[in-house]
């Protein structure tokens, strides 16, 4: 099965439903300890489900992106309940391996979700 097979893409985003509530307890110290002091215009590539968002604070502008279409659905509904209460947050299709943005566009970049997903 590819990496970008429709069958692939869903079972990805409703397995890591699961995972993403079962980890959390366990993550979410870290998370803020790594992700609470940044600020400016942050790239989180492979957001997933939006793990990351409620942990940016009010000084992060973030672009956050992922290849799974799934995965990009629930980000949006993390946003619609309201799991980033601080930082503005745009979340957006693309491809990590070819992302639409210019060179040094972001003053930081996160990717804590993405490398078990990668070909």
């Amino acid at each position: 099965m590819s990496t970008d097979s429709p069958l692939r893409q869903r079972w990805f985003a409703w397995i890591y439903r699961y995972v993403d509530r079962v980890q959390k307890p366990f993550t979410a110290r870290t998370r803020r300890h790594l992700l609470g002091d940044l600020e400016g215009d942050v790239l989180d590539v492979g957001c997933g489900p939006g793990t990351n968002f409620e942990h940016y604070t009010a000084s992060a502008r973030v672009t956050a992106v992922d290849y799974n279409p799934g995965m990009v659905a629930m980000a949006r509904a993390s946003l619609a309940s309201g799991r980033a209460r601080l930082a503005t947050i745009e979340v957006r299709q693309a491809d990590a391996t070819a992302l639409p943005f210019e060179d040094a566009s972001f003053d930081a970049y996160v990717s804590t979700l993405v490398l078990c997903s990668v070909p």
